[in-house]
């Protein structure tokens, strides 16, 4: 999809500095440790067969399959080693693997300490899963913190992979261009995002 088209259909939305951005969550392995009253919530041990779609799907967790990137990037020591591709998202994952769940309220602190960074890099848009699964998971395997939202386009849904967030057009732009190159992807553009978009996946 080029630029051009979805911006004709879609409000654009979000950001952070180039170094804030490329930070990863923190987290050791300590599979099979069980969780405490203090951690519940916190942590989400691996059952057999579950990967990061269907563990992001769960209700105690982001409801929403297409929020993995936010898992993998707060447990990137972990889940490093599992293969990139399309197939990542969906990829079973060790079972007993704990893996760390960012809060509600840990999120609502993160976007008070992101105020203003409303800049993200709109790195592919695309009617296909797949297609946005395999660049998803080159970005994630380079530590780039993406993410995936959604929207209608002529009565279309859209997926759209991005990188946030920046605190300036600049830095954006700077990585963003890194990341055009890597890819071999002509098609993606600098953008800010919206309050509600922000508020969604500015905290991770």
């Amino acid at each position: 999809m080029s630029a051009d088209q979805e911006k004709g259909g879609i409000e654009t939305e979000t950001s952070l500095s180039v170094e804030a951005a490329m930070t990863t969550g923190p987290g050791s392995p300590t599979a099979q440790k069980q969780q405490t009253p203090q951690e519940e919530g916190r942590y989400h041990t691996v059952r057999k067969g579950e990967s990061l779609a269907s563990i992001a799907g769960l209700q105690g967790t982001y409801r929403d399959p297409l929020k993995w990137p936010l898992i993998f990037r707060t447990n990137f020591e972990k889940l490093e080693n599992v293969p990139a591709g399309e197939a990542l998202p969906d990829t079973p994952l060790p079972e007993g693997m704990r893996l760390r769940i960012v809060t509600a309220e840990e999120a609502k602190k993160n976007i008070r300490n992101r105020t203003g960074h409303h800049w993200v890099i709109n790195v592919l848009s695309s009617t296909s899963e797949a297609e946005i699964a395999l660049a998803a998971g080159v970005l994630a395997k380079k530590g780039y913190p993406i993410y995936i939202t959604q929207g209608q386009v002529k009565g279309k849904e859209w997926m759209r992979l991005r990188v946030g967030f920046f605190e300036s057009k600049r830095d954006a732009d700077a990585l963003g261009k890194k990341i055009q190159e890597l890819l071999n992807l002509g098609d993606s553009w600098i953008t800010t995002v919206g309050q509600d978009e922000f508020r969604e996946f500015g905290g991770f």
